[in-house]
């Protein structure tokens, strides 16, 4: 039996938990695609047959689509095996597919041709227009299906902020807020680009790094890298289709032996 293996921001770890709605948002160099790309790949690899879809507002080609970014997790997981990709799609175990898609060129006719489909990314969804997410929430219907937004803030008018942060928020969402100081494998070119920002654009920062923080409230939190983040930001998500306790190590303090989740405490192992 083959286990499947990811590391994961601890501020994930509340959208491993089934939810209709999920939603990520936070600024730049996070880690939210990241999370969400290796989710839909394990999803897969769970849920023989799944149909999952790919959405962004307006997707001129593939190149703007999500598709480089999970074949790149389908290499780094190492389940090429299992998947078969294609020039415009993902075929996933079971006769399953991932397609990519533009919101902005459907029509109420057309977005029928969803239906079936278990899982819908919305990637960059602070773009994703009201009409679009009108139209794409009652297609996606079939049993366990679930909605997921990943977005850097941008106006609380923005459609995907009004639904998942707005007044009547949905209820039963769940929702993290996640920035750079979240990601433990913040890449040292983004390090030095924010370093730019914050000397340079300090009135601009916030809106671009930390979306919703105040000028004034950094100070106190920010700190001089990535390197000074506590190895515990970090846990192995065990994915729930391979239970086996066979672990090549011994967690210090896990959460179940068999569960989903193992929680790694400060260690050199954490970390890689």
């Amino acid at each position: 039996m083959s286990i499947l293996r990811i590391r994961t921001p601890k501020v994930f770890a509340p959208l491993l938990s089934p939810s209709r709605y999920k939603g990520a948002h936070g600024g730049r160099g996070s880690g939210k695609s990241h999370f969400f790309a290796e989710k839909l790949i394990e999803d897969c690899l769970e849920q023989k047959g799944m149909l999952a879809l790919c959405l962004r507002e307006t997707q001129k080609s593939l190149a703007q689509s999500s598709k480089r970014l999970l074949e790149a997790k389908i290499g780094a997981l190492n389940v090429g095996h299992e998947f078969r990709i294609w020039h415009d799609r993902i075929e996933t175990p079971g006769d399953g597919v991932i397609v990519f898609q533009g919101m902005q060129e459907h029509t109420a006719e057309s977005v029928k041709s969803f239906e079936g489909f278990r899982r819908a990314w919305i990637e960059e969804a602070q773009a994703f227009s009201n009409r679009s997410l009108t139209l794409l929430r009652p297609t996606i219907r079939a049993t366990g299906s679930e909605l997921w937004a990943s977005w850097n803030p941008r106006r609380k008018s923005d459609a995907v902020d009004d639904f998942f942060r707005g007044a009547h928020a949905v209820p039963g969402a769940i929702m993290v807020k996640a920035n750079w100081r979240d990601n433990p494998w913040f890449p040292a070119e983004l390090e030095a680009e924010r370093q730019i920002d914050l000397a340079r654009y300090p009135d601009r920062y916030d809106r671009r790094r930390r979306p919703g923080r105040r000028v004034s409230e950094r100070h106190e939190e920010l700190r001089t890298g990535v390197l000074a983040l506590a190895q515990s930001d970090v846990f192995l998500y065990c994915s729930c289709h391979c239970r086996t306790p066979d672990f090549p190590f011994q967690p210090a303090n896990s959460l179940s032996l068999l569960g989903e989740i193992i929680w790694l405490t400060p260690s050199p192992r954490a970390l890689t």
